[in-house]
């Protein structure tokens, strides 16, 4: 049985795009495309989680749950309301909404993060009964919300902590690394 194919971000820091891409396809996945800050690509969850796993130079991996219009917070409201996230976020779990970008309607990220939480919130409340509590510091599903002119991409973040946080090292052994994880890796991947 085939699984399907759902859309990705793996985020990277700049310049290391082109060696992400080429990682991904290590990883067994075909369809990347290389865009500013990240990495686009489609495959089953198998090979995302894979990346989670596997990826030296991703800072973060996204699930695309959705992109909506932006035009107007009712508008962001209304279509992130639509998205199916009974089949993204688990019975029980709690989340948080983080936003990034702006536009003319959208001027206040808390503003931007808090529409689309009362959204996933009345979804889910529809769906299942019950409101998911929210959890800003440790929550089970992170939700990104990223403005971008006319439009918002609704992304579920499936690292949790940026990846260049896993570590070899016991964090209380005083070893201190004088670079990040992803920066040495992406360093080295340059060099060739």
């Amino acid at each position: 049985m085939q699984q399907e194919k759902l859309e990705f971000f793996a985020s990277c820091l700049a310049g290391l795009e082109a060696p992400l891409a080429d990682e991904l396809k290590a990883l067994g996945i075909r369809s990347v495309r290389p865009l500013g800050g990240g990495v686009a690509f489609f495959c089953d969850v198998r090979h995302a989680l894979a990346a989670c796993l596997w990826s030296r130079l991703a800072s973060r991996i996204m699930l695309v749950v959705g992109r909506v219009d932006a035009r107007l917070a009712d508008l962001l409201f209304e279509d992130a309301l639509e998205l199916p996230w009974e089949d993204v976020i688990a019975p029980g779990a709690s989340i948080a909404v983080s936003a990034h970008g702006m536009n003319d309607e959208l001027r206040n990220t808390r503003f931007t993060a808090l529409k689309v939480k009362d959204a996933v919130c009345d979804r889910l409340r529809e769906a299942r009964g019950e409101r998911p509590n929210v959890d800003a510091e440790h929550p089970d599903a992170a939700i990104d919300v990223r403005v971008r002119e006319k439009r918002a991409t609704i992304s579920l973040d499936l690292s949790g902590a940026s990846l260049y946080r896993r570590t070899y090292l016991a964090p209380d052994d005083g070893a201190e690394a004088p670079l990040e994880c992803a920066l040495a890796a992406g360093l080295l991947a340059l060099a060739g």
